[in-house]
């Protein structure tokens, strides 16, 4: 039988054997300090821009260090500090998000067929709602826009019959102008807003693909983070029923959010 090494050190994680598996040497996080607001700004540009970075972090038990020690930092300049409550203990988000993985990975792989079915029946009722918003939104701007142009034209009637002045023609006509293109930007992210809800199918696939290549996992690392998961978002602790509770919402890459679904 072959022998193993009883520590590994992979994808800036370290393992230990325990039986047949590797276990993740997460400790649990000791640290105490407030993240403040520097911290807080830099954890949403770290989810934002550096999600690997961001992701390695959190499930290590080192995020919250590494942020408290920034707030210090610039606290230190700036004599400011703060405190929040966005904080949950490493071992337990780790296996949150690997049971996630699991558990998903194992309905793509039970049925992938029907998986697609319940997955893109939640995505269309999402966008169902975002798409009539939209619709609304899209008719009111072109609207505008039509009676912006009627208003350029009775402008340009009262400026050629001497009821304007030049001067006041130009600046009401600018502010129009400037509304116009306004709306004209928006109305193109709507579109490509609509345009990205159509290739809804596409991104199911792609998603469902991933996810069953991970059918087997037992350990979670960057490379599963960065192919899977585009952010974790991490709830304040509040009391229900006099028990501490904490949500912690994973959005993956493709689909987003995904809320229990029933098999």
């Amino acid at each position: 039988m072959e022998h193993l090494p009883k520590k590994i050190h992979q994808n800036g994680i370290s393992y230990t054997l325990v039986g047949d598996y590797y276990i993740p040497d997460l400790k649990l996080p000791e640290e105490s300090r407030p993240i403040g607001r520097w911290g807080r700004m830099h954890k949403a540009f770290l989810q934002e821009h550096r999600p690997g970075q961001y992701n390695v972090l959190l499930l290590s038990g080192k995020l919250w260090t590494y942020l408290a020690d920034l707030n210090e930092q610039a606290a230190d300049r700036l004599g400011k500090n703060a405190c929040t409550s966005h904080k949950i203990e490493a071992r337990d988000l780790y296996n949150l998000v690997l049971k996630d993985i699991q558990e998903l990975a194992a309905q793509a792989m039970k049925d992938a067929d029907a998986f697609y079915q319940r997955l893109s029946s939640w995505m269309e009722r999402r966008y169902l709602v975002d798409a009539s918003q939209t619709e609304k939104e899209r008719k009111r701007l072109e609207a505008r826009n039509q009676e912006i142009d009627g208003m350029f034209l009775s402008l340009y009637t009262d400026k050629a019959k001497g009821i304007l002045t030049e001067q006041r023609f130009m600046k009401l006509t600018a502010a129009l102008e400037q509304e116009q293109e306004s709306n004209q930007k928006r109305l193109h992210d709507l579109a490509v807003m609509q345009s990205r809800a159509d290739a809804q199918e596409s991104e199911v696939r792609t998603f469902i693909m991933e996810i069953r290549r991970y059918s087997a996992i037992e350990v979670l690392d960057e490379e599963v983070l960065n192919r899977l998961i585009s952010k974790i978002l991490i709830g304040e602790v509040k009391k229900v029923d006099g028990q501490k509770v904490q949500e912690v919402r994973i959005v993956y890459n493709f689909v987003g959010e995904i809320p229990e679904i029933a098999t």
